[in-house]
């Protein structure tokens, strides 16, 4: 996985449950003589958040779940809005067919003491080798909102996002 907090910057077109809206994207990915439009779905996860304080600066963390029950930052308590953070992931099995994330707001390193926001299905995948797949993430702080947004990067594809349980254990 590669993190990076983006600044926000020009916005393509995304589609906000059937309503035209924007989401800021990495230069490298917009532009259009090399890579063309990009669009993404934008997975609205909690509006009206608390995560937003006064003059719009976040009062909280934004992140997700890793290993060990750790949590990973993607935006920083302080952060202004509108922000926006980017994950980029790759498979680590053949032909994987989705990507599961958990996403939580708090001030905790534990993801059990963070706030949950809930399980996220990113997917499905194309088929494709062990690291062969990638999917980059994109989670949004705007106007209250939380939204996550995904793209496959090769075809820039919007892959789907939506909610889903916990990992069965096997």
């Amino acid at each position: 996985m590669r993190q990076s907090i983006v600044p926000w910057c020009a916005a393509a077109a995304i589609l906000i449950l059937g309503v035209a809206g924007s989401l800021a994207v990495p230069s490298r990915l917009k532009e259009p003589a090399r890579h063309g439009v990009v669009r993404a779905a934008l997975q609205i996860v909690e509006r009206g958040s608390p995560i937003v304080g006064a003059g719009g600066v976040l009062v909280e963390n934004l992140g997700i779940e890793t290993a060990g029950g750790a949590s990973m930052t993607l935006i920083p308590k302080g952060s202004s809005t509108p922000a926006l953070g980017t994950l980029s992931f790759t498979t680590p099995t053949p032909e994987q067919p989705d990507i599961l994330i958990h996403l939580v707001r708090g001030l905790s390193e534990r993801a059990a003491e963070d706030r949950s926001l809930g399980w996220f299905r990113i997917g499905p995948l194309p088929s494709a080798p062990q690291g062969g797949a990638r999917a980059l993430v994109f989670f949004r702080v705007d106007e209250g909102a939380i939204g996550l947004a995904a793209l496959e990067p090769a075809s820039r594809m919007s892959l789907p996002v939506g909610p889903s349980g916990p990992p069965q254990e096997r």
